[in-house]
């Protein structure tokens, strides 16, 4: 049984908040079915260029597969072939809008053109590799209402050596790929899966985490909440009861900078602590930015990492300078205004006395001011009613997703089951 609310991917309705345009829910664009089997003999030319389509038949993506060391297709519409790794990879790319960006790729933050479940390589699919779930033979991919079940079998080796270290090359497989309509993938990228990479080495070590593939290891998704991982976590019920919190800290554009308020219990014991790092590379963004959580005394658990939104994939807690900037700052709960209700507290964050300077690289315009500082407060106070062990998403849907001008101009509200009748 999960702990969080189940989505609901529903019709328009417009509506207002805080004088502006609203609507509910947003809904990707029905993809037509696709069912293929392909069988490749030789992996150095296997390729896959497909166009998906919706119902109306206006082509919404393109798919494309080979390995790393060809070329592809001279009449693909992109070419991005310096981004193709392993045996196998297949990338999706948006054509309306188009975007040079791999949907595959699982991590909203960290936007890296190989973390995808859908580049294979030979040791995914060599001994017990080959059945472990989700990174095997197997794989289930799920984003912009749709579900992708990728699947590799006959697979053959070649052996590129005669001694003991000699690596076994991938030479030829089937694969078979099946695309049908899923509405409760709103995911605009990849969903993260919920088993680790199996080859992923131990820190400091060549061994893999997996031991080759014969322990499973299962991978917190954030967002997911089952009640297995609030015990297993330590994060059960009661709370510690809080006192209030105040602290304030400017934090200058491009620059690093480290923040922390500590949240005090009853009798003056650290209950938790609100700390905010702003630097370039934060949650692994590419950009400068602002990272605040909530920790537990004596743990490590960022309580609002499960606040993510379900469409950007991008936590609450991360501040970016496009944010705050004009009408995006008054967006709820993604602007300059944020609250987290969980463990018997209120926590906000609130920035505010923004400071800006014109851009010279910009032309006149709505985008030609550059922020450069910014007050944050966070503070807490005690709220009985906030029962959730972690933070739970925000009731209103990050507008970075739809990745076009003005995006935050409209305040998209998220709906759960509960509300749909």
């Amino acid at each position: 049984m999960s702990l969080m609310p189940s989505l609901l991917v529903t019709v328009t309705i417009c509506g207002s908040i805080v004088g502006r345009s609203a609507q509910a829910g947003y809904s990707w664009p029905q993809v037509v079915p696709i069912s293929r089997d392909y069988n490749f003999p030789d992996v150095d030319h296997a390729m896959v260029s497909l166009t998906l389509k919706d119902t109306q038949g206006k082509p919404l993506y393109w798919m494309g597969c080979h390995s790393g060391d060809f070329t592809g297709n001279s009449g693909d519409p992109f070419r991005d072939d310096e981004d193709y790794f392993g045996a196998f990879d297949c990338h999706l790319h948006s054509l309306h809008p188009r975007s040079e960006y791999n949907l595959l790729s699982y991590d909203a933050v960290w936007r890296i053109e190989n973390f995808s479940r859908a580049a294979t390589s030979a040791g995914d699919l060599w001994g017990a590799c080959y059945d472990y779930p989700e990174w095997g033979r197997t794989r289930h991919i799920r984003l912009r209402g749709m579900r992708m079940t990728m699947q590799f079998n006959d697979v053959h080796f070649e052996r590129t050596g005669i001694s003991a270290e000699a690596d076994e090359v991938l030479r030829s497989f089937r694969f078979t790929l099946r695309i049908e309509p899923d509405e409760k993938a709103v995911s605009a990228v990849a969903e993260p899966p919920p088993f680790a990479n199996p080859l992923k080495e131990e820190p400091g070590s060549t061994t893999s985490i997996s031991n080759g593939c014969t322990k499973i290891i299962p991978e917190h998704v954030p967002g997911v909440v089952p009640e297995d991982y609030i015990r297993q976590q330590g994060l059960q019920p009661p709370y510690p009861r809080v006192t209030r919190a105040v602290g304030t800290t400017t934090f200058a554009v491009d620059e690093p900078k480290d923040f922390r308020l500590s949240i005090l219990d009853e009798v003056g014991n650290e209950a938790y602590s609100v700390q905010c790092s702003a630097g370039i590379g934060q949650n692994g963004l590419g950009q400068w930015g602002v990272v605040c959580e909530l920790v537990q005394a004596g743990k490590r658990l960022d309580l609002l990492a499960d606040g993510i939104d379900p469409y950007s994939r991008m936590p609450r807690g991360l501040i970016v300078p496009d944010q705050l900037i004009g009408k995006c700052s008054t967006y709820p709960e993604w602007g300059a205004v944020r609250h987290f209700r969980l463990r018997g507290l209120d926590l906000s964050l609130r920035i505010n006395n923004l400071i800006q300077m014109r851009d010279p690289a910009q032309r006149s315009g709505v985008n030609s001011s550059r922020l450069t500082r910014f007050h944050l407060q966070a503070s807490v106070q005690p709220d009985a009613t906030a029962t959730s062990a972690v933070a739970l998403p925000a009731p209103y849907i990050d507008w970075r997703f739809l990745d076009r001008p003005n995006a935050c101009g409209q305040v998209l509200v998220l709906q759960s089951a509960s509300e749909k009748h």
